[in-house]
C-alpha cells in the first residue's frame, strides 16, 4: 500500500497540474518516483527532501520537492526556500510514517539571470536533522520581456498532412506593430515562445513565405492573443488553424527536398549522408521511387538498411517505397583516415519516378567536409566552395550546437551575420531540432535563431540530448559577378555565456578547375626525403598545405612567389602536401627524416 502511494504520487501531481502536459515533465516526476521507491527500500530511519527543477516553459520557475519519511511517525515541518533574488517561500507539510509526498513551488522572477537558490527544512520530530542532497542549485530563469507562450495547433485538410507538417511557421504582430515569425521543432510540438506580454494584443497569422513553400493555404481567421496569464500562458480566442492546398493535382510531384553530410570524422573513419525527399502534393504513388548517389572516390556506403540497393562504380542505387509527405533515409559510409582535414567532398542525388508531374526538382549536390578533432559546435553548407557563377544557387546551412556544461541551457541564441552577396528575403528556416524564433534586421543584415526553454541538457548526461540544430536555405543576389565571396561565421550563446564562434563557411562563383594528368608532373617537391627545407616548383602555386597522416594541417603557406618551406620542426613520418594553383589542386605524398 505504501508503495502504490509513492509512485502515483507525483504522477498524480503531473496529471493535476493541467492539461498541457511537457513529457520532459512526465520524465523527471517518473525518475523522481522512482528514486523514491529506491530511499523507501532502504529503510534509512530519517527525513530526507529531494529539490528538483521541473522543466517549463513561461515566465514562472517551477520547482519540485519530494519528502520521504522513513521513520516510524508521522512528520510535520517546514521547508524554506531561498529564491536568490532576495525572496523566499515557506512550505508546511506533513508526511505519514514511512510514506513519501510532495509539492510544487512557483516563481516569477522579474529580471533574466542565473540566480542560485538555497533550501533549508525544520522537522518537529527529527529539527534540523534532515537530509538534503540538492540544497544548493542554479536556476536560470527568462525575462520578462520575451517568457510569454501559446499552444496553437492546426487541421489541415488530407490525411498526407498529419504525417508530415513540420515547424508551422507563425507571425505574431504585437500592439507595437512589430511582427515576430516563430517555428515549433514540428512532429507534435506547438509551443510557440519568446512572446513579450507587454505587448499584447497579438493578432496571429500562419506565415506566408511557409504556406507558398509547403503549397498551402490558410483558410480560417487568424488567431488573437488578448493577453497572457501570470505563468505566460496566452489567452486565446481559438488554439488552432485551419489549412488546405493551395493547388490540387493528381499525379505525384516527387522531389528532393534537404541533405546534409555530417559527422565525416578521419579518426572514426566514418560519417552519415541525410538525404530527406518530398511527395508535395501528396498524391498517391504507384510504384517505387529510384534514388541513385554518385559518390565521392573510396567512400564506401552500408547497404544494410536500404532496399533494392546496389553499387557500380562510385553510383549507390536504392528504392524507396511510395509515400505521402516527406520520407527520409540515413546511409552510413566509411572512408579512408588518411584523408586530410579539411577536404571536401559532395553526393550528387537524383530521383526518378514514372509520369512525375516536375522532373526539374530532382536533382541536387549535398557536400561535406572531413573533421578532425571533432567541434560539436560548427557551421556547414551543403554546397562545393565554388558555385557556378551561371546560375543564381539556393544555399542551405546548418549551425549545431551541444551542451558541453555541467548543467542544462534553459535558452540558447544563434546570431548569425548574413553575407552581402545573400538575398535576405528569401532567407527560410526548413528544420531544427527544438521550436525556434527567427529574428531578422534587415538594416544590419544580422538574424537571430532564439531556442527560448529548451532545456538543453548537459553531453555528461546524455550525449544526443544535448545537441541541437537549425538548418535555412537562402538564395544568392541575382547577377553575381565571377569572383563573388560568400562568408558565412555563427555565434552560439548558452545562457549568459560568452559567444561560442563556429567555423566560416567559404564560397566563391567561380568555374570549376581542374589539372590533367600530364599537367601534373609539372609541379614538383623536393628533396624527397626532407629533413630542413623543401621547395614546391610550378607555374602559378597560390598556397601549400601539408597534412599528417592523421589528416591534422601542420604547415600552410598562401604564396605566389618562391616557395620554399622549412619543414624542420616536423617530426619524421609521412606527409601529404596539396597543392593549389591556378589551374586547380593535386596532391603528393612527402617522407620527413632526421
Amino acid at each position: 500500500m505504501v508503495l502504490r502511494f509513492i509512485f502515483f504520487q507525483p504522477l498524480f501531481l503531473l496529471l493535476r497540474s493541467g492539461r498541457h502536459t511537457n513529457m520532459k515533465n512526465m520524465k523527471n516526476l517518473f525518475l523522481i518516483a522512482v528514486s523514491s521507491l529506491m530511499y523507501l527500500a532502504s529503510y534509512a530511519q530519517g527525513v530526507q527532501i529531494d529539490v528538483y527543477a521541473i522543466d517549463s516553459v513561461g515566465c514562472e520557475k517551477q520547482m519540485y520537492f519530494g519528502i520521504m519519511n522513513s521513520t516510524t511517525t508521522t512528520d510535520a515541518g517546514v521547508f524554506t526556500i531561498n529564491w536568490g533574488d532576495g525572496t523566499s517561500d515557506d512550505q508546511v507539510y506533513t508526511v505519514p510514517a514511512n510514506s513519501y509526498t510532495s509539492y510544487t513551488l512557483n516563481h516569477l522572477y522579474q529580471d533574466a539571470g542565473n540566480y542560485s537558490i538555497s533550501v533549508t527544512a525544520n522537522s518537529q520530530t527529527l529539527g534540523n536533522n534532515i537530509t538534503i542532497p540538492q540544497a544548493n542549485q542554479v536556476l536560470s530563469a527568462v525575462g520578462q520581456g520575451n517568457c510569454g507562450y501559446a499552444y496553437i495547433g492546426y487541421e489541415v485538410s488530407g490525411s498526407c498532412f498529419s504525417y508530415f507538417i513540420n515547424g508551422m511557421q507563425l507571425d505574431f504582430t504585437g500592439a507595437n506593430g512589430n511582427t515576430t515569425t516563430i517555428s515549433t521543432s514540428g512532429y507534435w510540438d506547438y509551443i510557440y515562445n519568446g512572446l513579450n506580454p507587454a505587448n499584447a494584443p497579438y493578432l496571429v497569422s500562419v506565415n506566408e513565405n511557409w504556406l507558398t513553400s509547403n503549397n498551402l493555404v490558410q483558410t480560417s481567421s487568424d488567431v488573437t492573443i488578448s493577453g497572457f496569464e501570470t505563468n505566460g500562458e496566452a489567452i486565446l480566442t481559438n488554439a488552432s488553424f485551419n489549412l488546405d492546398w493551395a493547388t490540387t493535382q493528381t499525379a505525384a510531384d516527387l522531389s528532393f527536398y534537404y541533405g546534409s553530410a555530417w559527422n565525416f570524422v578521419a579518426p572514426l573513419e566514418s560519417g552519415n549522408l541525410f538525404l530527406q525527399f518530398s511527395n508535395l502534393n501528396c498524391a498517391t504513388m504507384n510504384s517505387n521511387m529510384t534514388v541513385a548517389v554518385e559518390m565521392p572516390a573510396l567512400f564506401v556506403p552500408n547497404l544494410a538498411n536500404l532496399t533494392n540497393a546496389s553499387v557500380a562504380g562510385n553510383v549507390l542505387t536504392f528504392q524507396m517505397s511510395p509515400f505521402s509527405g516527406y520520407n527520409d533515409v540515413y546511409i552510413p559510409f566509411s572512408f579512408p583516415g588518411t584523408t586530410p582535414s579539411g577536404t571536401e567532398f559532395c553526393f550528387n542525388v537524383s530521383l526518378s519516378y514514372p509520369n512525375d508531374l516536375n522532373p526539374s526538382n530532382n536533382t541536387s549536390q549535398v557536400c561535406g567536409i572531413v573533421l578532425n578533432s571533432y567541434d560539436p559546435n560548427d557551421k556547414q553548407v551543403n554546397a562545393p566552395e565554388r558555385l557556378n557563377p551561371d546560375v543564381k544557387e539556393k544555399l542551405t546551412y546548418r549551425i549545431q550546437f551541444q551542451n558541453d556544461g555541467n548543467y542544462y541551457a534553459v535558452n540558447v541564441k544563434i546570431t548569425d551575420m548574413i553575407d552581402e552577396q545573400l538575398n535576405l528575403s528569401t532567407l527560410r528556416v526548413v528544420e531544427s531540432s527544438h521550436g525556434v524564433q527567427t529574428a531578422i534586421n534587415n538594416q544590419t543584415r544580422q538574424v537571430d535563431f532564439n531556442f527560448n526553454n529548451i532545456f538543453l541538457g548537459a553531453s555528461t548526461d546524455n550525449l544526443e540530448l544535448s545537441r541541437g540544430y537549425v538548418v535555412y536555405e537562402i538564395e544568392e543576389n541575382s547577377n553575381l559577378s565571377v569572383g563573388s565571396e560568400i562568408e558565412n561565421t555563427a555565434n552560439i550563446y548558452f545562457d549568459f555565456n560568452p559567444a561560442i564562434v563556429t567555423n566560416t563557411t567559404y564560397n566563391i562563383n567561380a568555374y570549376p578547375l581542374n589539372i590533367k594528368q600530364n599537367e601534373m608532373e609539372d609541379y614538383a617537391v623536393f628533396p624527397n626525403p626532407a629533413r630542413e627545407t623543401i621547395s614546391v616548383q610550378g607555374e602559378g602555386i597560390v598556397g601549400i598545405q601539408i597534412f599528417d597522416l592523421s589528416g591534422k594541417l601542420v604547415i600552410e603557406k598562401t604564396s605566389n612567389a618562391a616557395n620554399s618551406i622549412s619543414v624542420r620542426n616536423l617530426t619524421t613520418g609521412l606527409y601529404t602536401v596539396k597543392i593549389e594553383t591556378i589551374h586547380g589542386t593535386t596532391s603528393t605524398k612527402l617522407s620527413i627524416t632526421h
